[in-house]
């Protein structure tokens, strides 16, 4: 049976005196963020918008949004591989993202002497289910139940994610921008019906005119 004890009132000094776990979450934390600024970057990029104008958009929206955003938006790139690579980074982003939702709202306790974050949605009946270490219980505890060297090996794994991200932002190729782009369709469009709308003219003679 794991050995659980989870901080509660009143809240032990060590929660903000512990380097070591504290440490783990900020570099966590720091990770993430870089990775959203990433996630912003390429928003500006395949949109073709202004910074300031992209930063309003991205960033007034949550972060299952944002993914959700990218991942439709990536269907704009020209080449199909590079789509392929870019929407894979995002689902990993996206399974970072939950992750990080999870951590963010924890409270920090003991896991088998480990200093690990717990969500704070957890219940009695998921502590009853990784307490009697049934299938589940052992499922929850993966899940909801963070230490803090788990949050090591996660932030060394999106250190690698960060970069990916960063290597294909640089490859982005959209050369007048999907913005220009779709003005040019529009554009050529509404010539060709008035083209089509002038031949029909010139091709009607006085005789084709009823009186």
């Amino acid at each position: 049976m794991p050995a659980i004890i989870l901080n509660n009132l009143p809240f032990p000094e060590s929660d903000l005196s512990d380097e070591m776990p504290n440490l783990a979450l900020g570099r966590f934390m720091t990770i993430w963020g870089q990775i959203e600024i990433v996630c912003n970057f390429l928003f500006r990029r395949i949109t073709d918008l202004e910074p300031e104008v992209s930063t309003i958009v991205f960033d007034n929206v949550g972060t299952k949004e944002q993914i959700e955003m990218l991942v439709s938006l990536c269907d704009f790139l020209p080449r199909p591989e590079q789509k392929d690579r870019i929407k894979t980074l995002l689902e990993r982003t996206r399974e970072f993202g939950i992750k990080r939702n999870k951590i963010v709202h924890a409270s920090w306790g003991l896991l088998n002497g480990e200093p690990a974050r717990f969500w704070s949605g957890m219940t009695s009946a998921h502590f009853d289910q990784i307490r009697r270490e049934t299938q589940k219980g052992k499922s929850l505890l993966q899940k909801f139940v963070l230490s803090a060297s788990t949050l090591e090996s996660l932030t060394a794994e999106m250190v690698s994610l960060r970069q990916e991200l960063e290597a294909a932002l640089g490859t982005v190729e959209i050369p007048e921008g999907p913005r220009s782009r779709r003005f040019q369709e529009s554009e050529a469009k509404f010539r060709e019906a008035m083209e089509r709308s002038l031949a029909m003219r010139d091709a009607i003679t006085w005789k084709d005119i009823p009186l």
